[in-house]
């Protein structure tokens, strides 16, 4: 038999703040600026709280590792703080997600959600907005309403409530994804893109599961969605769906862009350099030349730690494109940038210039620039910044075979 869910969980959700201030899962962030109450929604799992989850309760590892302190700053034995907190993850079916929109688009207080929104969890779920939470009325009225559709079953995506939500269940999800890319587009900082990959996981699979046929604006909401949420493989697949004569060209390749930067960041370069290298030729049958999409194709070739062939390929295609702007790019801009998970020998820079016969200064300022290429590793608990041999040797190639260092 399982531990009882303990009735108090504002410590675990302190706790589960604190680990988000160290980088870890952060269901519990809430941004800064002038926010409205907006929503509230029911949701599965995202991947990332998934895979979270399931390696906590697995080994107890993972960016939950440390959740049962908070049950023994309560007064729990260590042991039984650890069964204490298996058991709420064990028990959680969900995500209770309540969504403020701002100047800077929305921000959201997620947390566990156990099947049930009897009295005590909804107290839970209001205190968890904090005392200066001024629409504490509107968010109890939500829940009622969602308590309401979960007694009669009510599905997700179904599963919202609140001023925001509104009678249209597509214009809800595409009208808040609109706001998410709104708000990404202005620049939102501090770490806010992270915070917000959540959201946009939840956004775009409920675009995804309304089982209605998609306008393409609310297509093109849901493409971006999945790629802020990393999720480049179905942004892949929907953006195909898109190209067509009567497609907005500059839309399609800006997304493209956002597809191989997300790829870049999973480390998926090659995967997605394979669908680019069917999509760009098509794109250019139909609108012609499109440097951007080259670039793209490049950056995930360099992303990928492709070899000499592959870049010199890359390259040719880029300068063929625009000249001009290929002898800036490929010298000037950070596209070197190797993700792979294999990414070859990794030398340090005094290796890396004996390789190139070139003086160590002249390495390191070009690690400064990024306009070389890199590899990010973990030694003795640091990052650390180093060359790979195999990108670095395609890298000078594409170098000497258009005299960029000359």
């Amino acid at each position: 038999m399982s531990e009882p869910i303990p009735a108090d969980l504002s410590a675990f959700a302190g706790e589960i703040d604190k680990l988000a201030s160290r980088g870890g899962f952060n269901p519990f962030a809430l941004l800064a600026g002038q926010t409205a109450f907006h929503s509230v929604f029911i949701a599965p799992f995202s991947p990332s709280l998934k895979d979270a989850i399931a390696r906590f309760l697995a080994d107890g590892s993972g960016p939950l590792a440390d959740v049962g302190k908070a049950f023994q700053q309560q007064g729990a034995a260590p042991a039984e703080a650890g069964a204490q907190a298996r058991a709420m993850f064990a028990a959680a079916q969900g995500m209770l997600v309540v969504v403020q929109v701002g100047d800077h688009g929305p921000s959201t207080i997620p947390q566990l959600h156990f099947g049930m929104l009897d009295e005590a969890f909804c107290a839970h779920a209001l205190a968890a907005c904090g005392d200066q939470f001024p629409a504490k009325d509107a968010l109890r009225a939500a829940l009622a309403d969602l308590r309401a559709k979960t007694l009669g079953g009510t599905p997700w995506p179904a599963l919202i409530g609140g001023p925001g939500a509104g009678s249209n269940l597509v214009a809800y999800w595409e009208e808040l994804g609109d706001a998410l890319v709104d708000g990404l587009d202005q620049g939102m900082g501090h770490g806010g893109i992270e915070r917000l990959r959540d959201l946009a996981h939840w956004i775009a699979r409920a675009l995804g599961d309304c089982r209605k046929k998609l306008s393409e604006d609310a297509t093109l909401i849901a493409v971006r969605c999945h790629l802020v949420a990393d999720e480049a493989a179905q942004g892949q697949a929907l953006l195909a769906g898109l190209l067509s004569a009567d497609a907005d060209a500059d839309h399609l390749a800006e997304l493209v862009v956002h597809l191989a930067d997300a790829a870049i960041r999973q480390g998926q370069g090659a995967a997605s350099g394979l669908w680019l290298a069917d999509f760009v030729p098509r794109f250019e049958a139909l609108f012609g030349t499109c440097y951007e999409l080259r670039l793209a194709a490049f950056k995930l070739a360099a992303a990928a730690g492709a070899a000499e062939p592959a870049m010199l390929a890359a390259a040719a295609a880029l300068l063929a494109a625009n000249r001009k702007s290929a002898r800036q790019d490929l010298t000037r801009e950070p596209l070197w940038r190797v993700t792979v998970a294999d990414p070859g020998e990794l030398l340090d820079t005094a290796a890396a210039a004996a390789l190139l016969e070139r003086s160590p200064t002249f390495v390191a300022k070009r690690l400064e620039q990024g306009t070389i290429p890199t590899a990010r590793r973990i030694e003795n608990g640091n990052e650390v910044v180093r060359l790979p041999r195999p990108a670095l040797l395609a890298w000078k190639a594409v170098m000497d075979a258009h005299k960029l260092l000359e």
